[in-house]
């Protein structure tokens, strides 16, 4: 694999200087005011995605302007610095598009991929290699017709959502049904087809709501992803999408309902990241928003059981009404190149305040304490 701390150190040449490995001093940004930045738009929705090599990792944060331009902030722990805003241009998202990124560490040069709404509401993607020396420079995903899934896939843009990991893309329809995209190897036209037995509650967008997330069911990755998402009666609920929701005895994961009720599904955002447990098993960390506050719910074992919710203490700026999006991410895995890690420094969540900034927390543990790292630099 390409050394990619020294990529991204070309790539991002400007940042915000940090004062400790995990995280930044929020006196360093420049945003310290309280003020809306220029760069996001209040209800921005926001996707994130990172990968590491031993102890060093990157995060890549995603949102949308007021112009309703794509903008990219990133974060590399080796110097603890957050990049200052990079707009992408080749990037023409609707506004209020849903976002969805992963990274594809199993080919080299890895991408980072992004998923959005264009001005047609058809699903689009476009990525980044970590060897360009420009970061704007973006590449339509390999598809027929270019730049487009195939075939041309459109959506409702007031209610569709959008959830990535590698090699998967799911998409809320606009009947709550949610669509499976999948491209195993390069050069392969992506497939897509509806999954069976899941309907999602289909409520109105309302900007950055995410109410499903597509996430890893084992820490020894090759093909073994599934959704959580909000059901119709306000719970936390799993589907298993690459068994079309059929058991494994070896991951913790059960389809079905997890026993977590959030009360309602109007408005309500969801997150999650996962840690590599004993066995292979992973352990999840959800965040669950709701309009009284953030909450968490977790499972780390193969019985199934899961706790919570419980309320974050670290919410108080939490921006009112619906359309607060959250977003953790996800270390990007592939069998035969990297496993799932044991490491709780990447376990970072994102969510937009009530002055328009995002706010960066940090969780050392499942469920463990929580931390705030202040806010990621906008301006």
């Amino acid at each position: 694999m390409v050394v990619i701390g020294a990529v991204l150190g070309g790539i991002f040449g400007s940042k915000h200087k940090a004062t400790s490995g995990n995280g930044y001093d929020p006196s360093s940004s420049v945003n310290s005011t309280g003020l809306a930045s220029t760069k996001i738009r209040m209800g921005s929705p926001l996707a994130v995605t990172g990968w590491r090599q031993g102890t060093f990792f990157n995060i890549w944060l995603f949102y949308q302007g007021p112009d309703d331009v794509i903008r990219l902030s990133t974060y590399s722990n080796d110097g603890s610095n957050w990049s200052r805003p990079h707009d992408m241009p080749d990037i023409k998202a609707i506004a209020g598009s849903p976002l969805a990124a992963t990274t594809e560490i199993s080919i080299d040069p890895p991408r980072v991929h992004l998923f959005y709404l264009d001005k047609d509401s058809t699903i689009q993607g476009r990525y980044i290699s970590l060897s360009f020396s420009n970061p704007l420079e973006t590449v339509p995903e390999d598809l027929n017709p270019p730049g487009k899934l195939y075939p041309p896939y459109r959506v409702n843009a007031q209610t569709a959502r959008l959830a990535a990991y590698w090699p998967f893309l799911a998409s809320q329809n606009q009947d709550g049904s949610v669509q499976w995209f999948e491209r195993h190897y390069e050069g392969q036209v992506w497939t897509n087809y509806t999954l069976p037995d899941l309907v999602l509650p289909s409520v109105l967008n309302n900007g950055g709501t995410s109410s499903m997330v597509l996430l890893p069911t084992a820490a020894h990755y090759f093909s073994s992803a599934g959704l959580l998402y909000v059901d119709g009666a306000g719970g936390l609920s799993t589907y298993l999408g690459t068994t079309n929701n059929t058991p494994v005895d070896e991951w913790s994961w059960k389809p079905g309902k997890t026993g977590v009720s959030i009360l309602s599904p109007i408005g309500t955002s969801i997150a999650a990241y996962v840690n590599a447990g004993t066995g292979g098993i992973v352990k999840t960390h959800a965040l669950l928003r709701n309009g009284s506050g953030i909450y968490s719910a977790t499972q780390d074992d193969k019985s199934g059981t899961w706790d919570g919710p419980l309320a974050s203490p670290l919410d108080t700026d939490l921006r009112l009404g619906d359309g607060t999006a959250l977003a953790c991410p996800n270390m990007a895995i592939w069998g035969g190149r990297q496993d799932l890690s044991t490491a709780t420094d990447m376990n970072r969540c994102y969510y937009q305040t009530d002055s328009g900034k995002i706010k960066e927390l940090y969780f050392d543990s499942i469920p463990g304490p929580w931390g705030n790292l202040g806010f990621v630099p906008l301006d």
